[in-house]
């Protein structure tokens, strides 16, 4: 009698993103779950993911400045990340990757201007310190919390070595995995990204010419970009776009988002945009 053999499904990856989920009760879609989805199919298809919406204080929270008190309606990032780990384990599969998707604006609340790398770090920094994530995660935030600590000799010799290990690694019989923890931060938030092709927006809200009044400037330089330009565009959309995407307030960024990237050129700028190239760099 031929043995049964157990195959575990492949490892999948965590997005925790930036953002809120809205379950559209018609159309029985989440669209932030469905955005992340979309890309990640574009980017690497054979990658299954999951994806979990949170907001800045959860982040924040991890690395507080003095005197700020934590609300008790906020949970804090990394017990979010170490329920979903709890949860895929019981139901069968693993991480082997977390992404982090942070938007650079609203900056965090320890940090007197906008920094990219100080973000960052503040992040990896509370993950560290609270030490909850499964200890394989601790491992690679603390590989990750030295790089940003070397200057760029021992950045490029540090990356040498680990070619290096990598190599032997893959040449054994039994390729080891490792989980890995990223942050992408998003400058200075997700939707701006879809700002980089005014036309191809236009396009894709149904407008086969610019309207004649209410059109945002997408030249203009903005810290709220999804509010000051993107929104106010979603507005002037065609009646038939209005109807497909259903959000009579004009609210919801992330189903006017989803419908955009859904309907957008295959050529668009967007995606090649700084913001999706990493993403696809980390999802590779």
């Amino acid at each position: 009698m031929a043995r049964v053999r157990n195959i575990k499904p492949a490892p999948r990856t965590a997005v925790f993103a930036e953002g809120s989920h809205h379950q559209d009760p018609l159309k029985k879609r989440d669209a932030f779950d469905e955005i992340w989805k979309l890309l990640a199919r574009r980017y690497n298809p054979a990658k299954e993911i999951d994806v979990f919406g949170f907001s800045k204080p959860q982040s924040t929270i991890l690395s507080p400045p003095p005197g700020l008190r934590p609300s008790a309606n906020e949970q804090p990032l990394d017990i979010l990340m170490k329920r979903a780990c709890d949860q895929a384990r019981v139901s069968g599969h693993s991480y082997d990757r977390i992404i982090i998707a942070v938007d650079a604006h609203p900056i965090h609340n320890a940090l007197s201007k906008e920094c990219r790398r100080k973000e960052v770090e503040k992040i990896l920094v509370g993950l560290q310190n609270r030490k909850i994530l499964p200890a394989p995660f601790i491992e690679d935030v603390n590989r990750l919390l030295l790089r940003y600590k070397m200057g760029p000799y021992q950045l490029a010799k540090t990356a040498r070595v680990e070619r290096k290990r990598r190599r032997a690694i893959s040449s054994e019989s039994a390729v080891r995995s490792r989980c890995s923890i990223e942050v992408l931060v998003m400058e200075p938030m997700f939707e701006a990204l879809l700002l980089c092709d005014e036309s191809g927006l236009r396009k894709a809200l149904g407008l086969s010419v610019y309207p004649k009044k209410g059109w945002p400037n997408f030249k203009r330089l903005s810290k709220k970009p999804d509010r000051e330009i993107f929104m106010p565009a979603c507005r002037l959309a065609a009646s038939a776009v209005h109807a497909k995407v259903r959000d009579s307030g004009i609210d919801d960024k992330s189903k006017w988002a989803l419908y955009i990237l859904e309907n957008l050129d295959p050529s668009s700028p967007v995606w090649t945009h700084p913001i999706l190239q990493r993403l696809q760099l980390l999802l590779s």
